[in-house]
């Protein structure tokens, strides 16, 4: 340095480190080694990396390169838009708040959300006047009678969530026949088709479908094959009750059940309404039972048949 002259210190090199700058390390034999740990031997370079958040929303990268002759950073500086934070911040408040409710409040929530009042029971019709309620001018009854358009099936079974209600599905794909011989009832046959069958809540028809296998087994039936005395009916003015035996297929179950029914006359023939008592682990099926829902194991068969010729 010559006299007088100011000295300049030394810039320091911040460049990342070459694979020139950085020790070697060989196994035996000069054959390079497969691990980490083999590559990083004790005294060789070491990488540490640390992220941070900034208050402006900002990634903070911060990569430390160890040698032996010092160490050298480097650092990224990454700016997440404020629109991306927002979005972070609302789907966070939005997963607590799921977790506060289903653990503290998860019945309030199904309260809010219950189905709408159960349909009544199906019922008998009020039949118009006609010749053919006439007491005085029989029915004849003799004949195979119909499933005809209109006709409807499903169940009804309980559940409690917050508080008791009724669960009723239905459909209207309905089709079979009733045999009368003479005065006589001798044979019926009433298939639904239960893929149809539906509720208010399409999550319930879902679990019903998958508890049926109704893919598999799109049918249930109802057979009837004996003598039940039905000479009432051709006369009468006012329903007739009417109990008939016969096996109930739903699935691959088969149960021997009895149907209460009640029949009346009509201007276009006969009409018919009635219910079978069921036990859903009758069929196989598991019931729901849980915290927020439990689903009662007996329920009813119902349905409504126009029967004409």
């Amino acid at each position: 340095m010559v006299d007088g002259e100011v000295p300049v210190p030394r810039r320091r090199d911040l460049r990342r480190p070459q694979a020139d700058d950085l020790p070697t390390t060989t196994g035996e034999n000069g054959v390079v080694p497969e691990t980490d740990e083999e590559l990083t031997p004790a005294g060789g370079p070491r990488s540490t990396v640390e992220t941070t958040t900034t208050d402006s929303g900002s990634i903070l990268t911060v990569e430390t390169i160890t040698t032996a002759t010092g160490s050298i950073s480097t650092v990224e500086t990454r700016h997440v838009p404020a629109e991306h934070r927002r979005r972070w911040i609302t789907l966070t408040l939005a997963a607590v708040v799921l977790v506060v409710v289903v653990v503290t409040g998860g019945s309030w929530v199904f309260a809010k959300v219950r189905s709408a009042p159960a349909p009544e029971p199906l019922a008998l019709t009020t039949p118009t006047s006609a010749p053919s309620n006439d007491p005085d001018v029989p029915l004849v009854l003799d004949g195979v009678w119909q499933v005809a358009e209109g006709s409807q099936a499903g169940y009804r079974v309980g559940e409690t969530r917050d508080q008791s209600a009724q669960v009723v599905g239905r459909t209207e794909d309905v089709s079979g026949s009733v045999t009368i011989t003479g005065t006589d009832l001798t044979a019926t046959t009433v298939v639904v088709q239960t893929a149809t069958i539906t509720t208010d809540q399409a999550s319930r028809d879902a679990f019903f479908r998958r508890a049926l296998d109704t893919t598999t087994y799109p049918e249930a039936r109802f057979v009837f094959t004996g003598s039940v005395d039905v000479a009432a009916l051709s006369t009468a003015t006012e329903p007739v009750a009417v109990e008939v035996p016969g096996t109930l297929t739903i699935r691959d179950t088969s149960l021997e059940v009895t149907a209460s029914i009640q029949v009346q006359r009509t201007t276009d023939g006969l009409e018919a309404v009635g219910e079978i008592g069921i036990g859903l682990t009758e069929l196989g099926i598991t019931v729901p039972t849980g915290t927020f829902v439990t689903v009662d194991d007996l329920g009813s068969v119902e349905f409504r048949l126009d029967l004409t010729r």
